[in-house]
């Protein structure tokens, strides 16, 4: 079978993505029995340009250079208008997206066009998700498509498959977990050199230049919540809307508010939390006290992670370990996804 992917954007996370599809094409086909063919859609502007100053069609002739057959391969269209038409004449199966948030409007109108052109679609737009969740999974759901989301920032795809492998023996009755791994370093090292959020910030973009905006995502919260309102829509039982979360986040916090707390031997995170009360459903983004004996008291790197409370006998404890090179992880993380897609596609067409 030949799975033909359109992708939509071209940044430095799309081009670690088509390099690790195709380093591992002989896996895929052995273990998944599919060829790939892949479609860049580039429309000129600056955005889509990655940082090395390197144009799409540059960087594709040189992935384009390394593959062994002709079946596997990679194309270049520029300037399309109607972008959900042509893909839908093009047969591609599923099409990536993963633009900018600068264009959140006009992401959000995207993926409602291409789910309405009934397209399946992966994407790490969190943002226009979240916002449109209801309308976008209602068009999803009525046109069986495959629509999957991944938070830019987070490695949810691993902790979303903790939560359904749980969710389907047992049910689910909250989770707490440490979802932006930025946020979690601030923290750390502003209690390590007794500074401020304000002073590790500036300190951590001068290390990661290129990631000045992701930096500062997180210190109102709404990285978090956006996490913890997916996973909670998804796995827990009951509606509840983005704008119902309670958030606090971290962008005033310094060490002398907290001194006595972590002189205590106790430490602070920003955590992402999902309950019961009285029967319904509630999400709070938050700076906790974390005690010595929680075992999110010794996370203090670029890592995030979760702890599950369902009818399992014990509760599920899960860290995700990142790393600095955001870019692969996120790459990783949709290329999961791709073979999850495969797995649904051959169920589908069996059926």
């Amino acid at each position: 079978m030949r799975i033909k992917i359109g992708i939509i954007g071209f940044s430095k996370t799309l081009e670690n993505l088509v390099s690790h599809i195709f380093e591992n094409i002989d896996y895929i086909k052995f273990k998944h029995q599919f060829s790939i063919h892949i479609t860049f859609y580039y429309n000129g502007i600056n955005h889509m340009i990655n940082e090395k100053g390197l144009k799409p069609d540059e960087v594709l002739e040189a992935i384009r250079g390394s593959l062994t057959t002709e079946e596997d391969d990679i194309t270049f269209v520029r300037e399309i208008n109607n972008l959900p038409s042509r893909i839908k004449e093009s047969k591609a199966r599923i099409v990536i997206v993963s633009l900018p948030q600068l264009l959140k409007k006009q992401n959000y109108k995207l993926l409602k066009k291409l789910l309405e052109n009934k397209i399946d679609i992966i994407t790490t737009n969190k943002n226009e998700v979240v916002e449109n969740i209801d309308e976008l999974e209602d068009i999803a759901e009525y046109n069986n498509l495959f629509f999957s989301y991944i938070p830019a920032l987070n490695l949810i795809t691993p902790i979303g498959d903790l939560l359904e492998n749980i969710s389907s023996s047992f049910e689910i009755h909250g989770f707490e977990g440490i979802f932006n791994r930025f946020t979690n370093i601030i923290i750390s090292e502003m209690i390590k050199n007794k500074s401020s959020v304000k002073e590790e910030v500036e300190f951590l973009k001068e290390i990661f230049p290129e990631h000045k905006e992701l930096i500062s995502e997180d210190l109102n919260g709404y990285d978090s919540a956006c996490t913890a309102f997916l996973l909670a829509r998804k796995y827990m039982t009951g509606n509840i809307k983005f704008e119902d979360i309670k958030i606090m986040g971290i962008e005033n916090l310094n060490y002398e508010k907290i001194k006595k707390v972590v002189e205590s031997g106790n430490s602070v995170k920003l955590l992402g939390k999902a309950s019961y009360e009285d029967e319904i459903l509630k999400i709070r983004v938050t700076p906790s006290i974390i005690s010595k004996e929680h075992n999110f008291y010794n996370i203090n790197d670029m890592s995030e992670a979760i702890n599950i409370f369902s009818d399992f006998p014990t509760n599920t404890f899960f860290v995700a370990k990142g790393s600095d090179n955001i870019e692969r992880d996120v790459a990783l993380s949709i290329y999961r996804e791709l073979i999850k897609y495969s797995i649904y596609t051959l169920k589908k067409f069996e059926h």
